[in-house]
């Protein structure tokens, strides 16, 4: 009797083991998914920005006495470390700005508080916390615009 139930513990110590062990790497593969499932919208993002990018020029130089036109549109944001919140804005960024693109510099040299207009009275929901944007830079170059911006984290 005492040999089997010795068998019966370590078994069972085993399974629970093989358990804890299965459940462990099951999170660990989850965290890894969810990573790349992030980096692939930021990718996303990046490819469609691009994208655009290479139409305008494409049309640039088939013109070239054209009058200079914004070609792409360049987000940053100082969210520290949250890639899911820094991803969310970027996005949200991007779309707002979006009908900037392909359209004469002129209006951003004649309007350069415009991307300030239109992004500081925002806020975002990412993962039920609310965050409001505040644009701190903007750089408008030959053919690009570069907006920072911040979420700030309100309570």
């Amino acid at each position: 009797m005492i040999r089997s139930s010795g068998v019966k513990q370590t078994l069972g110590a085993l399974i629970i083991g093989m358990i804890f062990g299965a459940t462990g790497v099951t999170l660990y593969a989850g965290h890894d998914l969810k990573t790349m499932h992030e980096q692939l919208l930021e990718q996303q993002q990046e490819n469609e920005a691009l994208e655009t990018e290479n139409t305008l020029l494409s049309e640039q130089v088939q013109n070239p006495n054209a009058e200079a036109i914004l070609s792409s549109i360049r987000v940053d944001c100082d969210t520290p470390d949250d890639v899911p919140v820094q991803t969310a804005i970027k996005s949200r960024v991007q779309k707002n700005l979006a009908f900037l693109q392909g359209r004469s510099l002129q209006i951003l040299l004649d309007h350069p508080d415009l991307p300030n207009r239109i992004i500081d009275p925002q806020s975002i929901t990412v993962e039920n916390r609310k965050f409001r944007l505040h644009v701190t830079l903007v750089i408008i170059t030959n053919d690009e615009l570069y907006v920072r911006v911040n979420g700030q984290l309100q309570e």
